[in-house]
């Protein structure tokens, strides 16, 4: 039985087969983009009634989708595969974790959690059964990818003949450009994509990755840039406390060139002032030998930074330390958003190199 999945967002319609392998993680990712996208460009017909996401068989063992934001209960997806022995609950159950939930993978005891919520079809002989049904299935339906880690297999995807990607992306008006290697979805694409819900990132969070990455292409020095592009990456890819350690680095990098470049000598006095074993530093390397709450000090002392900025700072160094170490510390997007919002208003904006 040939299993398919289909997608349509007004003009554009997706067809995925198992004739050209693709992992699942990634078609559902692709297709929440470009459904999303396509909606924004293609608005819906006033009088047509709003379509209900729906998972279903067809004669043939179609499986469709007509919604890539799933909001169904597992009992419904069982219903609409028609799924009653235990192999096909195990499937619908599978479908259920990877494709409604988003999980990248499955174990067994979430595999048969998922089989049990679906109260309509489950018996007790399914998980006395268990073992045998998911060898049954792997390498047909199952992907085993560790000793308790099984994935839906994996499928291949077909767009239908009657899209035209193209003319769908140029009508985006700027969310979406042509370069040489094919279609890209831009900052202002993608922060319209947030807004309808595909980022767990607030409104507010995303205008600050939004605003940084402008602020990006007026760093002239080519290290500050990459160490920059890099915390905005971990940010946009909710990687938070990968994103608190890149922009502290590059904030400090920033502050390093200042004084090399404009308070060198100041700054030797200073810090031998309070520490007569100090050596000249010459250059910025020379100044990331001083630990970095000396160092935000040292600058406050001679002008550079501000009473206000320089506690700012100090802050973000505190938090920045939390998050550079395996603790219990917790860290979510409006937390990050301050922390690099803090740093792109007192060290990016203030001391452009």
């Amino acid at each position: 039985m040939t299993t398919k999945i289909q997608m349509r967002a007004g003009e554009v319609e997706f067809t995925l087969e198992s004739d050209m392998p693709i992992a699942v993680s990634d078609i559902r990712d692709f297709l929440a983009q470009v459904q999303e996208l396509a909606q924004s460009i293609t608005p819906p017909t006033p009088t047509a009634p709003p379509s209900s996401p729906s998972i279903g068989n067809t004669a043939n063992g179609q499986l469709l989708l007509e919604d890539s934001t799933l909001k169904l209960h597992v009992n419904s997806v069982a219903e609409r595969l028609n799924a009653s022995s235990g192999p096909e609950v195990a499937v619908a159950s599978a479908a259920y974790l990877q494709i409604v939930q988003g999980k990248q993978s499955f174990t067994r005891k979430e595999l048969l959690d998922s089989m049990k919520a679906a109260t309509n079809v489950y018996n007790q002989n399914m998980s006395s059964n268990l073992s045998a049904i998911i060898k049954t299935l792997t390498g047909s339906k199952f992907n085993q990818l560790a000793n308790d880690s099984y994935a839906a297999a994996e499928a291949g995807l077909k767009m239908g003949k009657s899209w035209n990607p193209s003319a769908t992306m140029s009508r985006s008006k700027g969310l979406a450009i042509n370069v040489p290697d094919g279609w890209e979805i831009t900052d202002s694409g993608r922060n319209h994509l947030r807004n309808l819900g595909i980022s767990s990132l607030s409104p507010a969070a995303v205008q600050v990755a939004f605003d940084l990455r402008a602020h990006l292409t007026k760093l002239q020095d080519a290290n500050t840039r990459a160490f920059v592009e890099e915390a905005i990456k971990c940010y946009e890819g909710e990687l938070y406390r990968s994103a608190i350690v890149m922009s502290w680095i590059a904030a400090v990098d920033v502050l390093h060139r200042i004084v090399a470049s404009k308070h060198l000598s100041a700054f030797n006095v200073e810090a031998k002032k309070v520490d007569p074993r100090w050596k000249d530093a010459a250059n910025e390397d020379g100044l990331g030998r001083m630990n970095e709450e000396a160092f935000l000090i040292r600058c406050a002392s001679i002008g550079v930074l501000g009473k206000n900025q320089k506690d700012t700072l100090l802050s973000a160094l505190n938090l920045r330390n939390g998050c550079g170490h395996p603790n219990s510390l917790k860290v979510g997007p409006n937390m990050v958003a301050s922390h690099i919002e803090a740093l792109l208003l007192n060290v990016f904006e203030p001391f452009p190199v």
